[in-house]
């Protein structure tokens, strides 16, 4: 059976590419990649790569800083999505990099 932080993991990231598809982009899971980038989101004119956080995980300040300073197009927005759950109710807070 699969860990149950994984499984929470996972429902957020495709709870952030349903909102990520409701505003016009067309999202990819980078599943398994075990890379810097958990969702990758395209438009005709930008490109965005998510870090998806849910629960109690963070990223490290040396993950933001490579997270950060991944070398991207410039048209390139990098966010970091955190997920909390408040009052029985997933929240989301998004963070600009």
């Amino acid at each position: 059976m699969a860990n149950k932080k994984y499984i929470q993991g996972v429902n957020m990231e495709y709870r952030t590419m349903d909102i990520l598809e409701e505003i016009g982009e067309t999202p990819f899971r980078m599943a398994g990649s075990h890379g810097l980038c958990d969702v990758i989101s395209f438009t005709k004119s930008h490109a965005r790569l998510v870090q998806v956080k849910s629960g109690t995980a963070t990223m490290t300040p040396a993950e933001r800083e490579s997270f950060r300073d991944m070398p991207c197009p410039p048209c390139t927005i990098k966010q970091i999505w955190t997920w909390k759950k408040v009052k029985n109710v997933w929240k989301h807070k998004v963070t600009d990099l």
